[in-house]
């Protein structure tokens, strides 16, 4: 007796595993290869554009599935393959930023027209999303229209997760982020801008003070022909050492300003609390190979007097570092359209929000260093981020509720 198999041929339905595969393959090839025939990147709908896209998407998921969830083609949509593959090809997307340096100007031209260099820019990415979206939302609205209480946290989870990725991708176009420059004794400034265009500002910012705290300064040892630091010799830090040695000479520090100013004419420092002040130190220096023993003023200097260096032979010679910031602030004054006005303190990593927009500490002018009189502030609106938050919330609810779930299930195996 003579037994045949029948195989089935590859996109004849149902579909499976291989064919989620394949049509992830071919949406990433399909989307690199427009990306790099038009060498432009994608650019995602804003408000009010993508939430009208957002509405019409998911009313298309409800509608496809009530009117042709007998349908081949929505029936794998909505099964675990679809879901499986479409998630490891969004996966594979986003694993190409750890691989690729993004936003890379050097990037080969091969590279930046694939969109490689710029993956949540790229079509593929868009598609793959659009994929992964599809497949989510056609096994969320499956699970609806059979709901039972058992359901519940596997509902908030699928849900959850398709509103975090919808968000968060399709939002992300929203998503402002500006830089706008401050200066002391300055009228308040209205305007930020990104790199490409410059924006009018529903609030304004004044700057009262900038201020900074530094580390102690650092001594190290320089190549006075090529003006390097030598790495492969010792760096003292003024605050814990008051002696060390340094080739042949043993240096011990007898006077330190954290703020001070050249006396040009006396060859010292004195100490001086303003604008321009730099860290100074009067050292003493034992040279042990001929037993003298000298003097000197060493500073890192500032941008209004140069750095004074101690000679030590030569070849090198002992220079003092600029102090490195330890916390930097900016005192400003906030006027907004909604007549408020107020006085607040913002750090790195503190924002101040107000009327939708978080104000980040960013930078400041490091040719003046502790003395800079202009602030660099960071403002930047997230519309959707609540969005994202709920998605997040409902994520978390049920992975609480499925691991509840499953206590009592092992319980009640225990007892079994």
């Amino acid at each position: 007796m003579n037994s045949t198999k029948s195989h089935k041929s590859l996109l004849n339905f149902p579909w499976g595993f291989p064919e989620g595969f394949l049509v992830s393959a071919v949406l990433f090839v399909l989307g690199t290869a427009i990306d790099f025939a038009s060498n432009t990147h994608f650019v995602a709908p804003q408000s009010p554009v993508n939430v009208v896209f957002i509405c019409i998407f998911s009313i298309f998921i409800i509608l496809s599935f009530i009117f042709f969830k007998k349908h081949p083609i929505i029936q794998w949509l909505a099964s675990v393959p679809a879901a499986i593959t479409s998630s490891i090809g969004l996966t594979f997307s986003v694993l190409l930023m750890g691989f690729i340096l993004q936003d890379d100007a050097q990037a080969s031209d091969f590279v930046r027209r694939a969109g490689l260099s710029h993956v949540t820019q790229s079509r593929a990415f868009f598609m793959l999303m659009l994929f992964f979206l599809t497949a989510l939302g056609f096994a969320t609205v499956k699970r609806f229209f059979s709901f039972k209480k058992k359901d519940i946290a596997f509902a908030l989870n699928h849900l959850g997760l398709w509103i975090v990725v919808v968000a968060g991708g399709f939002g992300a176009s929203d998503t402002m982020r500006l830089r706008m420059l401050v200066q002391e004794d300055a009228p308040p400034v209205f305007s930020a801008s990104d790199a490409n265009s410059e924006y009018e500002m529903p609030l304004a910012v004044r700057l009262i003070d900038f201020n900074m705290e530094t580390y102690s300064p650092k001594f190290a040892v320089a190549d006075t022909i090529t003006g390097k630091i030598r790495t492969d010799m010792p760096i003292y830090e003024i605050s814990k050492q008051k002696q060390f040695d340094i080739l042949n000479f043993k240096i011990t520090i007898d006077t330190f300003l954290t703020d001070a100013a050249p006396l040009v004419s006396h060859n010292t420092f004195l100490q001086y609390h303003d604008k321009g002040a730099a860290p100074a130190a009067k050292i003493h220096l034992s040279n042990s190979k001929n037993d003298s023993i000298r003097t000197a003023w060493i500073s890192c200097g500032s941008y209004m007097f140069s750095s004074v260096y101690v000679p030590l032979d030569s070849v090198f010679a002992l220079v003092m570092l600029a102090p490195e910031p330890k916390l930097f602030s900016s005192e400003v004054e906030i006027f907004t359209q909604s007549g408020l006005r107020d006085t607040v303190q913002i750090e790195v990593n503190k924002p101040f929000k107000t009327e939708g927009w978080k104000i980040y500490q960013l930078g400041y002018d490091e040719a003046k260093g502790k003395s800079s009189d202009v602030s660099i502030l960071e403002l930047v609106r997230d519309p959707w981020l609540p969005v994202v938050y709920i998605g997040f919330f409902m994520l978390i609810i049920g992975a609480f509720m499925l691991i509840f779930k499953n206590s009592n299930i092992s319980q009640k195996v225990v007892k079994m």
